[in-house]
């Protein structure tokens, strides 16, 4: 019995892909997503004609096309400095030439000069404390690892 049918590939047709549109979007740093979703294909489509279409995975076709559109964005920023844009030129100098603000100290003093007068009760009145009270500040100035502290509490309460 003779086969009637034709051979061919079975399922839908391969899709079409607008190249010059991926290498734009790879350019300007579009992800896959949103380059797929331009082009009304699944992830898997774009993947696949890559490999077909141009021999290469599409993370390294990406990365190829992806440096045009730096270039071409650090040439703009060039051309704009150049220009005239005072912004963009100092942008540029800091990040081409690493130029930078100068530094500014910034002192704070007190009258005439002198230190900031800073008024402190530094005696503890420990004699207001319970002696549970005491305990457990001193419990606490161990966890705190404060030795003179508790030195300091130790010969106040032995008085």
């Amino acid at each position: 019995m003779e086969n009637k049918h034709k051979k061919g590939k079975a399922g839908r047709p391969q899709a079409k892909i607008n190249w010059k549109l991926v290498d734009k979007r790879c350019a300007a740093q579009c992800t896959i997503r949103e380059i797929c979703a331009e082009l009304g294909i699944d992830r898997s489509t774009l993947l696949r004609a890559c490999k077909r279409e141009k021999r290469v995975d599409f993370a390294a076709y990406f990365r190829e096309k992806r440096h045009g559109g730096v270039g071409s964005l650090r040439s703009a920023q060039f051309a704009t400095a150049l220009g005239g844009n005072p912004a963009m030129q100092i942008w540029l100098g800091k990040q081409l030439l690493k130029q930078s603000e100068p530094k500014q100290k910034h002192e704070v003093g007190g009258p005439n000069g002198g230190p900031i007068p800073v008024e402190t009760d530094d005696a503890l009145d420990l004699t207001k404390l319970s002696t549970d009270e005491l305990r457990t500040y001193v419990l606490l100035l161990r966890k705190t690892k404060a030795p003179a502290a508790i030195d300091t509490l130790v010969k106040t309460e032995a008085k």
